[in-house]
């Protein structure tokens, strides 16, 4: 006799659940789209800023800020700094060729593991011999050379800016490309080039790949072997040890077994942004590169699918939370949710970059979670104009029938 009242509730639940169901479905459809229309936002207001939500925290007049910017900043201020025991930077402030001169022959019986030199001498003096001498004798000596794009061909380099004597000496001396890659002039120096491409399906090495291999093959084997056209540089919280040239002669033990990179430290023109500092020397920049590649801190750069889908899915479980609520602090209660999943997406985003050395863009994120409730708020006032407006249409047509009706 109980069968039938147990038979009555089971449909009951059925019902109940099979609306529930149906429920749920269309609140993720329409989360979907606003987690759709918070990603057209977000595109649209994100071009002009070339997709960099950090950009709204840089400077005017650059315009050029990335997320890993803060994070190298916030890295690079911690109180422990490591001193990089592989490379000396030699500067050069205020020398004369033949200051230069004494600095190789110096070196050259200093026992370094490589000597980069990042001067050019452009124009050729009567007295020489003896530079030519000392750059021939000095062993694993890197020389700097300049690059400019071929005409028409944006991504094939050729030398520009090289010393005198290089046609007569390219096949002996090693010559390194001191480029920078960068947007622009101005623009944060962030990587650093792998290789060149030549003309004639010839490469051309970078001046911090080609001081690395002389110190360590199997490092720029390693560089190589990742097959990337640029490498982020190292930047946090690593120091080098600088002497001035005139402290050379005293400080030989310092040198020996290390990569010397002989340049300037404060030349006007060699100045460039990069993340840690708004003004570097390109020494320095090049003295990080080869620390990267010695010490093989590579990052690992997530791609940007995997961005954009973690953006919009984040922004998906917001918009679903903000159709589920129903509690009278409702917009309250999802403002809190949203500051605190902003700020959880910027401590995961830097604990992986310091920690784990993952880069994940989480710029696109930043500005779909930002614009989520707004975009909640668009779908829904959206929704209710077209409801009203169709209703409005459906009872004018009701309206105008039965008056033919009538009138008939």
């Amino acid at each position: 006799m109980d069968r039938p009242h147990t038979h009555k509730s089971h449909t009951n639940l059925s019902a109940i659940f099979s609306r529930l169901n149906g429920e749920g479905w269309r609140r993720a459809l329409k989360a979907a789209g606003i987690a759709t229309l918070a990603f057209l936002l977000s595109f649209v207001l994100a071009q002009p800023f070339s997709f960099s939500a950090g950009t709204l925290m840089s400077n005017s007049d650059t315009k050029d800020f990335n997320l890993t910017d803060f994070y190298n900043i916030i890295a690079d201020s911690r109180p422990v700094r490591a001193l990089d025991d592989k490379i000396v930077i030699v500067d050069i402030d205020n020398t004369s060729r033949d200051d230069v001169t004494d600095i190789i022959e110096m070196l050259s019986v200093m026992n370094p593991a490589a000597v980069g030199i990042d001067v050019t001498f452009n124009e050729p003096h009567a007295d020489d011999s003896r530079l030519l001498h000392a750059i021939e004798n000095c062993p694993d000596l890197v020389l700097a050379v300049g690059l400019c794009a071929m005409p028409g061909q944006k991504d094939t380099f050729m030398v520009d800016d090289y010393s005198f004597f290089y046609n007569t000496h390219h096949d002996i001396i090693t010559h390194g490309a001191v480029n920078l890659p960068s947007k622009s002039d101005g623009s944060t120096i962030r990587d650093f080039p792998v290789i060149f491409q030549g003309q004639f399906g010839k490469t051309i090495s970078p001046f911090a790949v080609a001081l690395a291999r002389k110190a360590d093959a199997g490092a720029v084997r390693l560089l190589e072997s990742r097959g990337n056209k640029t490498e982020t540089i190292d930047f946090p919280s690593r120091t080098f040890n600088v002497i001035p040239w005139q402290e050379l002669p005293d400080r030989p033990a310092e040198v020996e077994g290390k990569v010397v990179v002989v340049g300037a430290m404060n030349e006007i023109g060699d100045m460039h942004r990069t993340p840690v500092s708004d003004k570097m020397s390109g020494v320095m920049i090049h003295a990080y590169a080869i620390s990267t590649i010695l010490n093989g801190n590579y990052y690992t750069v997530a791609a940007s699918w995997l961005n954009l889908g973690l953006a919009f899915l984040l922004c998906f479980l917001l918009a679903m939370a903000s159709l589920s609520l129903r509690v009278q602090i409702k917009g309250l209660v999802l403002r809190m949710v949203q500051v605190l999943v902003l700020y959880l997406i910027i401590r995961i985003g830097y604990s992986m970059f310091v920690d784990h050395r993952v880069i994940i863009d989480f710029s696109f994120s930043l500005l779909m979670l930002t614009f989520a409730l707004f975009a909640c708020d668009v779908w829904i006032g959206s929704s209710y104009i077209f409801q009203n407006l169709f209703t409005h249409f459906k009872n004018r047509g009701r309206s105008n029938a039965a008056h033919n009706r009538h009138t008939t």
